[in-house]
């Protein structure tokens, strides 16, 4: 996007900010470094990190704050399609094509541990609550755990007919969720490898799944444009969002109100399903989502994305979007929202100086 579209196309919702002359300038990061796509994009746990990861078989972390370069790793032989930070932030894990997993020290960028086993691309990775083990999803219809520290092999999980996309933890670590191209959603004994719930109803691939903090209830996303809630003890369905696009990954809120995804936040309170994201809560900060072209609150089209900035994998983090591009670009954008106060499914980090909605 260009100086020029903000002189000549101001939009009425931007407005500039004191001593600043091009507010698209100042309230976003631009980070280049992967000549490859950007296949992955994750914040660390407390938002001050930025991981990207690329068809080049390298991860980058970047400075969420100030943009700024913090480490590289390299050592995949194949596209990494997968990243994900352990609990405290301090160690990342890269599933790649090649089919391994691979651990590294997100301080100092050291390989830590490189797990082997699967026979064929490795699609997802997720950390007990504890970080002491590690799932990982693979194209060979398999789920395996491993032991973070060691490295060792725990368990193998055989049951999908098809690829596995997605897996993660219960909130105690003694349940796995796992989700498939099969269209199905399996939940695993984490301790003795046993089958215990297959939940079915999804028309395509189920690309993410999440539980609850109760443990209570799970969140399936799918191919399909839906988003289901399950019981998590019986295997019966609660609930259909018809949200209309993609989401490939998600996770509950502290509450349960929402769903934070790789678009957005979601409101999930009022039970009603929509073709857009559901409307912000009437108290608190905004949720922000990542639609096609637009960057948006609610129903409400904040900011439209240029082709050059319509990104292949998305982050979204309380008031920070992390864009990854074909290009291998990765772009971040702040959004500071005047005049509203008090907490609901985000709150804003104060990263200076932001877009003023």
């Amino acid at each position: 996007m260009k100086k020029r579209f903000w002189e000549e196309q101001r939009l009425s919702f931007i407005r500039n900010i004191k001593g600043i002359t091009h507010v698209w300038d100042s309230c976003k990061q631009t980070f280049e470094g992967h000549s490859d796509p950007v296949s992955s994009v994750a914040f660390s746990p407390d938002g001050t990190t930025l991981a990207s990861a690329s068809d080049g078989g390298t991860v980058r972390l970047w400075d969420a704050r100030t943009g700024g370069h913090k480490q590289t790793f390299e050592g995949h032989s194949g596209r990494v399609s997968s990243v994900a930070f352990s609990p405290d932030g301090t160690t990342l894990a890269s599933a790649s094509d090649d089919g391994t997993v691979r651990l590294w020290d997100a301080r100092t960028g050291g390989h830590k541990q490189t797990f082997e086993g699967h026979s064929g691309p490795v699609r997802s990775v997720a950390f007990s609550p504890d970080g002491t083990t590690l799932a990982s999803a693979s194209y060979d219809r398999t789920v395996r755990l491993w032991d973070a520290k060691t490295g060792g092999h725990k368990q193998t999980f055989e049951g999908h007919s098809d690829w596995v996309s997605s897996v993660a933890f219960s909130p105690d670590g003694t349940t796995l969720a796992s989700a498939s191209n099969d269209r199905t959603v399996r939940l695993w004994d984490a301790k003795t490898g046993g089958h215990k719930q297959t939940f079915e109803g999804h028309s395509d691939w189920v690309s993410s799944v999440a539980f609850s903090p109760d443990g209570t209830t799970l969140a399936s996303a799918s191919y399909d444009r839906t988003v289901r809630l399950w019981d998590a003890r019986t295997g019966g369905h609660k609930q259909t969002f018809e949200v209309g696009f993609i989401i490939e990954r998600l996770s509950f809120s502290d509450d349960e109100s929402c769903l934070h995804t790789d678009r957005g936040v979601l409101d999930i309170t009022h039970g009603i399903a929509s073709a857009a994201p559901p409307s912000p809560p009437t108290t608190g900060t905004p949720a922000l989502f990542v639609k096609e072209q637009w960057i948006t609150r609610g129903s409400e089209s904040l900011l439209w994305l240029p082709p050059d900035y319509r990104a292949a994998k998305v982050a979204v983090f309380e008031n920070i979007v992390a864009l990854g591009n074909a290009s291998g670009r990765v772009s971040m954008i702040w959004f500071e929202f005047v005049g509203v106060e008090g907490k609901g499914c985000d709150e804003p980090l104060p990263h200076p100086p932001p877009f003023h909605v």
